[in-house]
């Protein structure tokens, strides 16, 4: 069911991708990617890695779901409040060099700055409901905001040619829309009481979830570093707006491993007995589907930009071969972090993620002042396998399990293909299709 909402995902926001690239042109595409650079990067961190602590805590301590809902109320208001102070002071009022974040325009920076704290509670809501176990009502909700957003931006930004600031506009409606639909699933302990929190469980949160933020924020900073360098370089704003198409096209690649993760890691905490045995198995045949689909995206990513983004875009096709290894790789070991989520070894992903960002910034200066657009996808291939390697020996060390039940076996071949013919028969005897 996770795994068909992120096929859902992957369709809108490729159709709402398609239509921003030709209804803004590479050079404002590369400007509403720098206007999304500040609020996405600070979503990291201002949650206070809350939205981590709702997706496992939800599962461990079931009564508590209401203290969750209210204490990401508070942190979403209190947190977005400073970020939006401090985005605004970053572009409208300290003397900071801005690069080429300076031609965005006056109105998309307050835009996005207000962007912030709906896409925090946006993110904390989604995880709680997630691992309360709601999980059609959460397919249901995203895939209904990502199909309006596809909508709206075809007839605002294709349609109308509306600009940066519609997109953003955009944006914004359609989390509180989220946000709405997510209070609406959990509607049975969504409440405004705050006499429900207690200040054990807060520092509980507050604990785990500053491992998270540091965590994960390094994780999305190794996403958004490169498009801050590339916004001081001496690359031109459509080569930006190349680079974002690329990294935008690469991440729906992490469509398999997502849908795992986001169902495997609920399941865990609410089943911890199966941590040990299924978390192997489980490794082993998320990386062959996303080898297998790394490869179909580089037989076709050619096509599917022209067809998608327009002939101008065709740039973009040699990051996007660049970039694929290492997507793939580090897609597939997000299921070995799962396990370490699980059983509370976060100080691992805490480590690792910011050794990799620290070799990131180091190498894609250089790389990408010698090939460009193209040395900044082969900076984070590398940074990807890196913490791919960092990951699986992480997971080795904790779980004592050998490379070899990590390695692909035959077994898992057929089990997939198996699967496969399985939903394909399904699918065409629901809608009466003969099949031998």
């Amino acid at each position: 069911m996770t795994f068909g909402g992120q096929v859902g995902h992957l369709l809108f926001a490729t159709i709402s991708s398609a239509m921003l690239a030709r209804g803004l042109g590479p050079e404002q595409r590369g400007i509403y990617a720098l206007a999304l650079w500040m609020p996405m990067t600070l979503c990291a961190f201002a949650p206070l890695g809350q939205a981590e602590v709702n997706s496992l805590y939800a599962g461990l301590h079931k009564d508590r779901r209401s203290e969750l809902y209210v204490y990401s109320l508070l942190v979403a208001m209190g947190m977005g409040a400073l970020g939006v102070v401090l985005t605004l002071s970053y572009f409208l009022w300290l003397p900071i060099p801005l690069g080429k974040f300076a031609l965005m325009p006056k109105e998309v920076i307050i835009l996005s700055s207000f962007l912030l704290p709906l896409l925090m509670l946006e993110k904390m809501f989604e995880g709680l409901a997630r691992g309360s176990q709601f999980i059609k009502q959460t397919v249901i909700v995203s895939n209904v905001g990502f199909a309006l957003q596809a909508l709206i931006t075809g007839i605002l930004i294709l349609v109308f040619r509306m600009g940066v600031s519609a997109a953003v506009g955009i944006m914004i409606g359609i989390r509180l829309f989220a946000i709405l639909g997510f209070t609406r699933v959990m509607w049975q302990f969504a409440t405004l009481s705050y006499s429900t929190l207690t200040w054990s469980f807060i520092r509980s949160c507050l604990r785990y979830g500053l491992i998270f933020m540091f965590s994960s924020g390094a994780m999305l900073l190794i996403n958004q570093v490169v498009t801050f360098v590339l916004g001081y370089s001496t690359i031109s704003r459509k080569e930006i707006g190349l680079y974002a198409v690329a990294l935008m096209l690469v991440q729906q690649l992490q469509m398999v491993p997502t849908a795992v993760s986001m169902a495997f890691l609920p399941r865990l905490s609410n089943n911890p007995g199966e941590t040990l045995h299924l978390t192997p198995r489980v490794f082993r045949l998320t990386t062959i589907t996303c080898f297998a689909t790394m490869l179909a995206m580089m037989a076709f990513s050619w096509l599917a930009v022209l067809i998608l983004m327009g002939r101008e875009y065709l740039g973009s096709v040699r990051v996007i071969m660049v970039m694929l290894p290492g997507v793939a790789m580090f897609g597939s070991t997000r299921v070995l972090g799962s396990y370490l989520w699980v059983i509370r070894k976060p100080q691992y992903g805490l480590i690792y993620n910011w050794i990799v960002l620290i070799v990131l910034v180091a190498i894609s200066i250089p790389l990408t002042s010698k090939w460009g657009i193209t040395g900044a996808g082969l900076a984070n291939t590398i940074a990807y396998l890196l913490l791919s390697a960092f990951t699986i020996w992480a997971y080795r060390r904790e779980s004592r399990i050998g490379l070899r039940h990590l390695l692909a076996q035959k077994d898992d071949v057929y089990y997939i293909v198996g699967e496969l013919r399985r939903m394909l028969v399904g699918l065409t005897r629901r809608f009466g299709i003969a099949t031998t």
